[in-house]
């Protein structure tokens, strides 16, 4: 494990950090994984504002966001919307 992955680790035990599964909405995105990727990078860092994540990650039909719990409401959000 490296120090990134250790930090991570650390601040998910702790419960600063939490990991979230997010079902992306199917008529807003497309069949190629690369271009969801950017669709759901551009609505993290259009619509949070001051709000930040941590890490984000995805597959066809989800979003795996690394984020606090106090900020989930709001991406959950921001993920659902265009």
């Amino acid at each position: 494990m490296n120090r990134a992955q250790a930090r991570t680790e650390a601040l998910l035990a702790s419960g600063y950090l939490t990991n979230a599964v997010l079902s992306l909405p199917n008529q807003s995105l497309t069949t190629d994984e690369q271009s969801n990727q950017f669709e759901i990078a551009r609505r993290l860092k259009s619509g949070l504002g001051d709000l930040d994540y941590w890490q984000f990650h995805m597959s066809p039909t989800q979003a795996w966001i690394t984020c606090r719990p106090s900020d989930l409401p709001f991406i959950r959000r921001v993920v659902a919307n265009p």
